[in-house]
Protein backbone atom coordinates (compact mmCIF):
# COMPACT_ATOMS: atom_id res chain seq x y z
CA UNK A 1 0.00 0.00 0.00
CA UNK A 2 2.95 2.35 0.56
CA UNK A 3 3.50 2.31 -3.19
CA UNK A 4 0.34 4.42 -3.53
CA UNK A 5 1.12 6.79 -0.65
CA UNK A 6 3.66 9.51 0.08
CA UNK A 7 5.08 10.83 3.32
CA UNK A 8 3.06 13.81 4.58
CA UNK A 9 4.33 14.66 8.07
CA UNK A 10 5.23 13.22 11.45
CA UNK A 11 4.88 14.28 15.06
CA UNK A 12 7.69 16.57 16.18
CA UNK A 13 8.94 18.08 19.42
CA UNK A 14 8.01 14.82 21.15
CA UNK A 15 9.43 14.08 24.57
CA UNK A 16 10.69 10.49 24.62
CA UNK A 17 9.85 8.57 27.78
CA UNK A 18 12.53 6.37 29.31
CA UNK A 19 10.23 3.33 29.44
CA UNK A 20 9.97 3.06 25.62
CA UNK A 21 6.24 3.92 25.73
CA UNK A 22 6.49 6.98 23.48
CA UNK A 23 4.67 6.77 20.16
CA UNK A 24 5.62 9.03 17.26
CA UNK A 25 2.94 9.12 14.58
CA UNK A 26 3.95 9.25 10.93
CA UNK A 27 1.30 10.33 8.43
CA UNK A 28 1.01 9.44 4.78
CA UNK A 29 -1.23 10.85 2.06
CA UNK A 30 -2.52 9.01 -0.98
CA UNK A 31 -0.53 9.78 -4.12
CA UNK A 32 -2.07 11.72 -6.97
CA UNK A 33 -2.07 10.31 -10.48
CA UNK A 34 -2.82 11.97 -13.80
CA UNK A 35 -4.82 9.87 -16.26
CA UNK A 36 -4.24 11.17 -19.79
CA UNK A 37 -6.54 10.10 -22.62
CA UNK A 38 -5.35 10.55 -26.24
CA UNK A 39 -8.30 10.71 -28.61
CA UNK A 40 -7.16 12.13 -32.01
CA UNK A 41 -4.19 12.98 -34.22
CA UNK A 42 -3.81 16.23 -36.16
CA UNK A 43 -1.56 16.35 -39.23
CA UNK A 44 -0.33 19.69 -40.57
CA UNK A 45 1.60 19.32 -43.87
CA UNK A 46 3.28 22.70 -43.40
CA UNK A 47 4.98 21.29 -40.27
CA UNK A 48 6.03 17.99 -41.88
CA UNK A 49 9.83 17.96 -42.23
CA UNK A 50 9.93 14.37 -43.50
CA UNK A 51 7.40 13.82 -46.28
CA UNK A 52 4.74 16.55 -46.64
CA UNK A 53 1.44 15.27 -48.04
CA UNK A 54 -1.44 17.43 -49.24
CA UNK A 55 -2.18 21.02 -48.33
CA UNK A 56 -4.87 20.75 -45.64
CA UNK A 57 -4.88 19.84 -41.96
CA UNK A 58 -6.16 16.28 -41.41
CA UNK A 59 -7.67 14.87 -38.21
CA UNK A 60 -7.58 11.11 -37.58
CA UNK A 61 -8.83 8.62 -34.98
CA UNK A 62 -7.84 5.01 -34.31
CA UNK A 63 -10.14 2.28 -35.63
CA UNK A 64 -11.63 -0.16 -33.12
CA UNK A 65 -9.11 -2.49 -31.54
CA UNK A 66 -8.41 -4.56 -28.45
CA UNK A 67 -4.63 -4.07 -28.58
CA UNK A 68 -2.70 -2.74 -25.64
CA UNK A 69 -1.75 0.89 -26.35
CA UNK A 70 1.75 0.73 -27.85
CA UNK A 71 1.42 -2.87 -29.07
CA UNK A 72 0.17 -2.10 -32.57
CA UNK A 73 3.57 -2.26 -34.35
CA UNK A 74 4.13 -0.31 -37.53
CA UNK A 75 7.69 -0.41 -38.73
CA UNK A 76 9.81 -0.18 -35.59
CA UNK A 77 12.83 -2.47 -35.61
CA UNK A 78 11.44 -5.84 -34.63
CA UNK A 79 14.41 -7.32 -32.81
CA UNK A 80 12.01 -8.61 -30.16
CA UNK A 81 9.11 -10.12 -32.10
CA UNK A 82 7.68 -11.63 -28.92
CA UNK A 83 5.54 -8.61 -28.05
CA UNK A 84 5.96 -6.10 -30.87
CA UNK A 85 6.52 -3.07 -28.70
CA UNK A 86 8.52 -0.14 -30.11
CA UNK A 87 12.28 -0.79 -30.10
CA UNK A 88 15.40 1.08 -31.11
CA UNK A 89 18.25 -0.27 -33.24
CA UNK A 90 19.79 -1.93 -30.18
CA UNK A 91 16.62 -3.83 -29.40
CA UNK A 92 15.84 -1.76 -26.32
CA UNK A 93 12.20 -1.05 -25.53
CA UNK A 94 11.05 2.51 -26.20
CA UNK A 95 8.43 3.43 -23.63
CA UNK A 96 8.10 7.19 -24.21
CA UNK A 97 4.71 8.48 -25.35
CA UNK A 98 5.85 9.46 -28.84
CA UNK A 99 7.15 5.94 -29.52
CA UNK A 100 3.89 4.43 -28.23
CA UNK A 101 1.82 6.71 -30.46
CA UNK A 102 3.94 6.07 -33.54
CA UNK A 103 3.89 2.31 -32.92
CA UNK A 104 0.21 2.33 -33.88
CA UNK A 105 -0.07 0.80 -37.31
CA UNK A 106 -0.69 3.54 -39.89
CA UNK A 107 -3.63 1.61 -41.37
CA UNK A 108 -5.43 1.87 -38.02
CA UNK A 109 -5.67 5.66 -38.24
CA UNK A 110 -8.75 6.85 -40.13
CA UNK A 111 -9.37 10.43 -41.28
CA UNK A 112 -12.38 12.29 -39.85
CA UNK A 113 -13.83 15.62 -40.91
CA UNK A 114 -13.23 17.40 -37.62
CA UNK A 115 -11.61 17.11 -34.23
CA UNK A 116 -13.97 15.17 -31.91
CA UNK A 117 -15.81 17.48 -29.51
CA UNK A 118 -15.55 16.83 -25.77
CA UNK A 119 -18.76 17.14 -23.72
CA UNK A 120 -17.99 16.32 -20.06
CA UNK A 121 -20.58 15.22 -17.52
CA UNK A 122 -22.22 18.02 -15.54
CA UNK A 123 -19.78 19.46 -13.03
CA UNK A 124 -16.74 17.74 -14.56
CA UNK A 125 -13.84 19.69 -16.01
CA UNK A 126 -10.98 18.14 -17.94
CA UNK A 127 -7.63 19.65 -18.79
CA UNK A 128 -6.99 19.45 -22.53
CA UNK A 129 -3.72 19.62 -24.37
CA UNK A 130 -1.58 18.34 -27.20
CA UNK A 131 1.59 16.34 -27.51
CA UNK A 132 4.10 17.71 -28.18
CA UNK A 133 3.41 21.02 -26.49
CA UNK A 134 4.80 24.18 -28.02
CA UNK A 135 7.26 24.46 -25.12
CA UNK A 136 8.58 20.93 -25.61
CA UNK A 137 8.81 20.99 -29.39
CA UNK A 138 11.41 22.41 -31.74
CA UNK A 139 8.74 22.47 -34.47
CA UNK A 140 6.08 24.87 -33.13
CA UNK A 141 4.19 22.18 -31.23
CA UNK A 142 4.40 19.40 -33.85
CA UNK A 143 6.60 16.37 -34.33
CA UNK A 144 9.03 16.45 -37.24
CA UNK A 145 6.43 14.38 -39.13
CA UNK A 146 3.90 17.21 -38.84
CA UNK A 147 1.71 15.53 -36.21
CA UNK A 148 0.36 16.50 -32.85
CA UNK A 149 -1.86 14.33 -30.65
CA UNK A 150 -4.85 15.68 -28.73
CA UNK A 151 -5.66 14.52 -25.20
CA UNK A 152 -7.85 15.24 -22.20
CA UNK A 153 -6.74 14.48 -18.66
CA UNK A 154 -7.60 14.72 -15.00
CA UNK A 155 -5.67 14.23 -11.77
CA UNK A 156 -7.06 12.33 -8.79
CA UNK A 157 -5.85 10.64 -5.63
CA UNK A 158 -5.39 6.90 -5.41
CA UNK A 159 -8.72 5.37 -4.44
CA UNK A 160 -10.77 8.23 -5.90
CA UNK A 161 -14.29 7.61 -7.20
CA UNK A 162 -14.14 7.88 -11.02
CA UNK A 163 -17.82 7.34 -11.73
CA UNK A 164 -18.31 10.85 -13.11
CA UNK A 165 -14.70 11.55 -14.07
CA UNK A 166 -14.10 8.56 -16.33
CA UNK A 167 -14.57 9.82 -19.94
CA UNK A 168 -16.98 7.16 -21.14
CA UNK A 169 -19.65 9.16 -22.98
CA UNK A 170 -17.92 12.46 -23.72
CA UNK A 171 -17.67 12.11 -27.52
CA UNK A 172 -20.48 12.24 -30.04
CA UNK A 173 -20.11 10.44 -33.37
CA UNK A 174 -17.77 12.17 -35.81
CA UNK A 175 -18.09 12.14 -39.63
CA UNK A 176 -15.45 10.08 -41.45
CA UNK A 177 -13.69 11.30 -44.57
CA UNK A 178 -14.86 9.44 -47.66
CA UNK A 179 -16.51 6.02 -47.41
CA UNK A 180 -15.16 2.88 -45.79
CA UNK A 181 -15.72 -0.42 -47.56
CA UNK A 182 -14.85 -2.64 -44.57
CA UNK A 183 -17.95 -4.26 -43.03
CA UNK A 184 -19.99 -2.83 -45.91
CA UNK A 185 -19.96 0.64 -44.34
CA UNK A 186 -20.33 2.22 -47.80
CA UNK A 187 -23.74 0.51 -48.08
CA UNK A 188 -25.00 2.35 -44.99
CA UNK A 189 -24.84 5.97 -46.06
CA UNK A 190 -28.49 6.94 -46.48
CA UNK A 191 -30.91 8.63 -44.11
CA UNK A 192 -32.19 6.18 -41.52
CA UNK A 193 -29.31 3.81 -42.22
CA UNK A 194 -26.26 6.06 -42.19
CA UNK A 195 -23.89 4.53 -39.63
CA UNK A 196 -21.26 4.20 -42.37
CA UNK A 197 -20.83 7.98 -42.39
CA UNK A 198 -19.52 8.18 -38.84
CA UNK A 199 -16.91 6.95 -36.40
CA UNK A 200 -18.20 6.06 -32.94
CA UNK A 201 -16.17 6.19 -29.76
CA UNK A 202 -15.84 2.62 -28.44
CA UNK A 203 -13.50 2.69 -25.44
CA UNK A 204 -10.04 3.27 -23.98
CA UNK A 205 -6.95 1.07 -24.04
CA UNK A 206 -4.27 1.62 -21.43
CA UNK A 207 -0.60 1.74 -22.37
CA UNK A 208 1.21 -1.58 -22.58
CA UNK A 209 2.42 -1.74 -18.96
CA UNK A 210 -0.96 -1.04 -17.31
CA UNK A 211 -2.16 -3.83 -15.03
CA UNK A 212 -5.69 -3.86 -16.53
CA UNK A 213 -4.22 -5.17 -19.78
CA UNK A 214 -2.79 -8.22 -18.04
CA UNK A 215 -5.85 -8.98 -15.93
CA UNK A 216 -8.24 -8.99 -18.93
CA UNK A 217 -7.97 -10.75 -22.29
CA UNK A 218 -9.72 -7.76 -23.91
CA UNK A 219 -7.63 -4.68 -23.17
CA UNK A 220 -10.38 -2.16 -24.02
CA UNK A 221 -12.31 -0.50 -21.20
CA UNK A 222 -15.65 -0.05 -22.94
CA UNK A 223 -17.75 1.51 -20.21
CA UNK A 224 -17.05 3.26 -16.91
CA UNK A 225 -14.13 2.43 -14.66
CA UNK A 226 -15.33 3.17 -11.12
CA UNK A 227 -12.22 3.71 -9.00
CA UNK A 228 -8.60 4.80 -9.37
CA UNK A 229 -6.89 1.67 -8.09
CA UNK A 230 -3.77 -0.31 -8.93
CA UNK A 231 -5.47 -1.87 -11.98
CA UNK A 232 -5.16 1.46 -13.84
CA UNK A 233 -1.47 1.84 -12.94
CA UNK A 234 1.64 -0.06 -14.04
CA UNK A 235 1.68 -3.77 -13.28
CA UNK A 236 4.36 -4.41 -10.65
CA UNK A 237 6.31 -6.65 -13.06
CA UNK A 238 7.24 -3.61 -15.18
CA UNK A 239 8.23 -1.16 -12.46
CA UNK A 240 11.87 -2.25 -12.14
CA UNK A 241 12.43 -1.68 -15.87
CA UNK A 242 10.21 1.34 -16.53
CA UNK A 243 9.64 3.00 -13.17
CA UNK A 244 6.30 3.81 -11.52
CA UNK A 245 5.01 6.91 -13.35
CA UNK A 246 2.44 9.33 -11.98
CA UNK A 247 0.98 9.94 -15.48
CA UNK A 248 -0.72 6.98 -17.14
CA UNK A 249 -1.71 7.12 -20.81
CA UNK A 250 -4.81 5.75 -22.52
CA UNK A 251 -5.79 5.71 -26.20
CA UNK A 252 -9.28 6.09 -27.68
CA UNK A 253 -10.65 3.58 -30.16
CA UNK A 254 -13.51 4.30 -32.53
CA UNK A 255 -15.74 1.80 -34.28
CA UNK A 256 -15.80 2.53 -38.03
CA UNK A 257 -12.86 4.80 -37.24
CA UNK A 258 -10.68 3.25 -39.95
CA UNK A 259 -11.23 1.11 -43.04
CA UNK A 260 -10.40 -2.16 -41.29
CA UNK A 261 -12.65 -5.14 -40.63
CA UNK A 262 -12.31 -5.15 -36.81
CA UNK A 263 -13.61 -1.57 -36.66
CA UNK A 264 -17.25 -2.58 -37.03
CA UNK A 265 -19.83 -0.65 -34.97
CA UNK A 266 -21.25 -2.72 -32.13
CA UNK A 267 -23.86 -1.90 -29.52
CA UNK A 268 -22.45 -2.74 -26.09
CA UNK A 269 -25.26 -3.67 -23.70
CA UNK A 270 -24.65 -4.50 -20.05
CA UNK A 271 -26.82 -6.26 -17.47
CA UNK A 272 -26.41 -5.50 -13.78
CA UNK A 273 -27.13 -8.13 -11.11
CA UNK A 274 -27.91 -6.92 -7.58
CA UNK A 275 -28.69 -8.81 -4.35
CA UNK A 276 -32.37 -9.41 -3.58
CA UNK A 277 -33.31 -7.26 -0.59
CA UNK A 278 -35.14 -8.68 2.44
CA UNK A 279 -38.88 -8.25 2.13
CA UNK A 280 -38.67 -7.30 -1.54
CA UNK A 281 -41.69 -8.16 -3.68
CA UNK A 282 -40.90 -11.37 -5.56
CA UNK A 283 -43.50 -10.98 -8.31
CA UNK A 284 -41.92 -11.92 -11.62
CA UNK A 285 -39.41 -14.27 -9.99
CA UNK A 286 -37.05 -15.91 -12.47
CA UNK A 287 -34.45 -18.64 -12.11
CA UNK A 288 -30.89 -18.29 -13.36
CA UNK A 289 -28.34 -21.07 -13.19
CA UNK A 290 -24.89 -20.04 -12.03
CA UNK A 291 -22.07 -22.36 -10.96
CA UNK A 292 -24.42 -25.34 -11.39
CA UNK A 293 -26.98 -24.12 -8.89
CA UNK A 294 -30.26 -22.27 -9.26
CA UNK A 295 -30.48 -18.67 -8.08
CA UNK A 296 -33.70 -16.75 -7.60
CA UNK A 297 -33.71 -13.38 -9.31
CA UNK A 298 -36.20 -10.57 -9.62
CA UNK A 299 -36.24 -8.56 -12.83
CA UNK A 300 -36.66 -4.86 -12.14
CA UNK A 301 -37.15 -2.78 -15.26
CA UNK A 302 -35.62 0.67 -15.13
CA UNK A 303 -33.80 2.98 -17.57
CA UNK A 304 -30.04 2.58 -17.72
CA UNK A 305 -27.69 4.88 -19.58
CA UNK A 306 -25.31 2.60 -21.42
CA UNK A 307 -22.51 3.37 -23.82
CA UNK A 308 -23.45 2.47 -27.36
CA UNK A 309 -21.70 3.37 -30.58
CA UNK A 310 -25.00 4.44 -32.12
CA UNK A 311 -25.97 6.71 -29.25
CA UNK A 312 -29.17 4.85 -28.43
CA UNK A 313 -30.66 4.50 -24.94
CA UNK A 314 -32.10 1.12 -24.08
CA UNK A 315 -34.39 -0.03 -21.28
CA UNK A 316 -32.54 -2.98 -19.77
CA UNK A 317 -33.52 -5.18 -16.84
CA UNK A 318 -31.66 -4.98 -13.56
CA UNK A 319 -31.75 -8.42 -11.99
CA UNK A 320 -31.81 -8.79 -8.21
CA UNK A 321 -30.46 -12.11 -7.01
CA UNK A 322 -30.22 -13.90 -3.67
CA UNK A 323 -26.76 -15.17 -4.54
CA UNK A 324 -24.18 -12.41 -3.92
CA UNK A 325 -21.70 -14.22 -6.20
CA UNK A 326 -23.69 -13.57 -9.35
CA UNK A 327 -21.33 -11.68 -11.71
Amino acid sequence: MLRFSRFDHADHDVTVAGDASTIVNVYYARKEYTLRFYYAKEYNPTKDKVSPTGAETVYSVVGGSTYKFGHQYDGYISSREDNKRPFNSSGNVLNDIESLLYNINSTQWGAVEELPTITPAEGVQYTTGVYPSSEDSANDGYTNKGDRFHYLEFTARYGANLTKLWPSEVFDRVPVVGAHTANGAHNHMTEGDDWGKYAYFAGWNGEYNVKYNWDNTNATIKCYYPILNETLLYDSRFIDEFGDPSTINFLAFYDNGANINWSKPTEWIYELYLPLRDGENEDGLTIRTYNEKNTSCIILYMPMTIMTVRVVLHIKPILRCRDLNIP
